[in-house]
C-alpha cells in the first residue's frame, strides 16, 4: 500500500447533491481494496488563475489516502473521464510512504530482538 494525495477542481455550479456524490465516489474507489483515506479537506469554491474549459471559478477538494497502486491507476483513468471534473493531480507521497517503510522495518527488527531474547 503506498500513500497518494488527490487535489480536484470541480465546477463550482455543480449543485451540492451532485458535488458530495462525485466525492463520495472518489472515496469508495479508495475503499474499495483495503484502503483508507486518511485526511479530506474541502476547500470550497474559489476563483481560478485563468479560465479551464470556460469555467472562472472551481470548487476545490484535497485527499490524502493509502491503496493499493493498481487502485490509484485505475481511479486515475476515470477522474479523466468525468466531465465534472475540470482539474486532478494524483501523486504519490514519497515522505510518508518512506516513513511507515521505516515503521514497518523498525517493528521487524523489535520483533526480531524479542524473539532472540526469549
Amino acid at each position: 500500500m503506498n500513500n497518494y494525495l488527490l487535489t480536484l477542481v470541480l465546477k463550482a455550479d455543480l449543485e451540492d447533491k451532485a458535488r458530495q456524490e462525485l466525492l463520495d465516489e472518489v472515496k469508495k474507489k479508495v475503499t474499495s481494496d483495503k484502503g483508507q483515506v486518511t485526511k479530506e479537506d474541502l476547500w470550497g469554491a474559489r476563483d481560478l488563475a485563468y479560465p479551464i474549459k470556460h469555467q472562472t471559478k472551481g470548487f476545490y477538494a484535497h485527499f490524502e489516502f493509502e491503496t493499493d497502486p493498481a487502485v490509484a491507476k485505475t481511479l486515475d483513468k476515470q477522474l479523466k473521464v468525468e466531465e465534472d471534473i475540470i482539474r486532478f493531480l494524483l501523486v504519490r507521497n514519497e515522505a510518508k510512504t518512506s516513513q511507515s517503510k521505516q515503521v514497518k522495518v523498525a517493528e521487524s527488527k523489535e520483533d526480531k530482538g524479542n524473539k532472540d531474547k526469549a
